[in-house]
């Protein structure tokens, strides 16, 4: 117990440090960019501008991947490698079982959708677009996305799928359902989560729980 309490207490002064140096402006301010025209974030956020039809908001389940057996033996040896591949196997099961139940979104569950149609709604949907799509921070965050949200549209004849992940603060983009071209970034500001949730919740669709933290996505 001990040396949690002397690490937590590491944590807290580092950060206390660091904000102190902030706060005497000794850092290099964090500007955030605007994303490369032709990436997959430039090119919706572009889309998003000339568009004026409809918009949907999903409610989306990350995939939970199952428990794997340990991987036994010697780094590099037969049965260890064996292992591994037994173990992607399960995997790659897992997932085409996940999609199998039911609608997915870029690989999340997705536990409904809803058409924004009122001023108001539509207005806090685009915010959480233009701001999650054009804000590039320039620091990047080791946490794993889980989207929980997702918003498509259609615009000069092409579907975008954003999916946004509010714990991790990350956007992911697909155009035309093309998975292995679709880009995976940080955000510096998302809109509010608060406010996309309160539109699913009156269209009566569920919210999929956070994996940790308090904050429900």
């Amino acid at each position: 117990m001990a040396g949690r309490a002397d690490a937590a207490e590491g944590k807290r002064e580092k950060f206390e440090v660091s904000k102190t140096v902030g706060e005497r402006g000794m850092e290099r301010p964090d500007v955030p960019q605007p994303p490369q025209r032709d990436s997959p974030r430039g090119r919706a956020l572009a889309a998003l501008a000339a568009m004026d039809g409809a918009l949907t908001l999903y409610s989306l389940q990350p995939y939970v991947p199952p428990d794997l057996p340990p991987v036994e033996g010697a780094r590099g040896s037969a049965k260890y490698i064996a292992a591994q591949k037994r173990n992607e196997e399960i995997l790659e099961r897992s997932q085409d079982e996940w999609c199998k139940r039911g609608d997915c979104l870029s690989g999340n569950k997705v536990l409904g959708k809803v058409a924004v149609k009122a001023k108001n709604d539509r207005s806090q949907v685009m915010r959480a677009l233009r701001e999650s799509l054009g804000k590039i921070p320039d620091y990047t965050s080791m946490c794993h996305p889980e989207y929980r949200h997702g918003v498509a549209f259609v615009s000069g004849g092409k579907r975008y799928d954003v999916l946004l992940c509010y714990q991790c603060g990350q956007v992911r983009v697909v155009i035309d359902g093309d998975e292995e071209n679709s880009s995976n970034g940080q955000t510096y500001s998302m809109g509010s989560q608060a406010a996309l949730n309160a539109i699913l919740r009156k269209a009566r669709i569920p919210l999929a729980k956070a994996s940790w933290g308090q904050s429900e996505e």
